[in-house]
């Protein structure tokens, strides 16, 4: 509920929302846009981005707290 931010993974095939409400980031296929994991974060995510070095993605909440998940294939 109430996605705020995204970013992609450098091959495209995976897209990363914030939702707000929800307190989760989603993981999108972008081939037909469906999610395919959801995984809880702190309250209120706000922003994200995709560490393409690493294979991290980290979320930022509205309370000041950082989450890093490891990006792993489906």
């Amino acid at each position: 509920s109430q996605p705020r931010s995204m970013t992609i993974a450098p091959d495209g095939g995976s897209l990363y929302v914030v939702n707000y409400d929800s307190d989760a980031m989603s993981k999108i296929r972008t081939s037909d846009m469906q999610q395919i994991q959801r995984v809880p974060t702190g309250h209120h995510p706000i922003g994200i981005t995709y560490d393409k070095v690493d294979h991290r993605v980290w979320v930022a909440c509205y309370s000041g707290s950082l989450y890093v998940f490891d990006d792993a294939a489906p």
